[in-house]
């Protein structure tokens, strides 16, 4: 959801550059075609679970069951950002998880077809599930997260190698 809203607010809002992290414009399972009608028949679902969670134990919020209503607005969120994609004319940084079981490839794919930038980096994660920050990669995100936006910032304060090691000197929060 969090990559749907920032590739929106880079269609809408001019910005030096965005980067997500296993961006969802799409889902796995098929029977989101009709959840419009499937939530006035059953309010909620098991969530997806991931075989092997971050490495990093959360208490992130994680629902028991998935409202449906929630699934439908999710839903309408990828398709108007799917349509809002060709606007996007910021440089992209995208990561993907290689075993993302929340975000199918398809994503990823939509993303290459209709974003409107003509430069769009993506960089494969090899180590990680979905919530990639809190997972192995997370290094190479932060890492290359401050390249990009230091790289496409104007006037930045310091050089990208200064600002690497900052962010590496940075304290893990839980």
């Amino acid at each position: 959801m969090g990559g749907a809203i920032a590739l929106r607010v880079a269609a809408r809002h001019p910005v030096t550059g965005v980067a997500v992290v296993n961006p969802g414009l799409s889902f796995y399972d098929r029977r989101v075609r009709y959840i419009g009608l499937l939530k006035h028949v059953q309010r909620t679902t098991v969530p997806v679970q991931e075989p092997n969670p971050t490495p990093v134990t959360t208490e992130d919020g994680d629902y028991s069951l998935t409202p449906l209503e929630a699934v439908h607005q999710l839903s309408r969120l990828f398709k108007s950002t799917l349509r809002e994609l060709p606007a996007v004319a910021a440089p992209a940084l995208v990561f993907k998880s290689a075993t993302d079981t929340v975000v199918p490839p398809s994503s990823t794919a939509l993303l290459q077809k209709r974003l409107g930038s003509r430069e769009l980096d993506i960089v494969d994660l090899p180590d990680s599930g979905h919530v990639a920050t809190l997972d192995v990669d997370a290094p190479t995100i932060f890492q290359r997260s401050v390249e990009f936006f230091l790289h496409h910032a104007t006037g930045a304060p310091q050089s990208a190698a200064s600002a690497v090691q900052s962010a590496a000197r940075a304290p893990e929060t839980p």
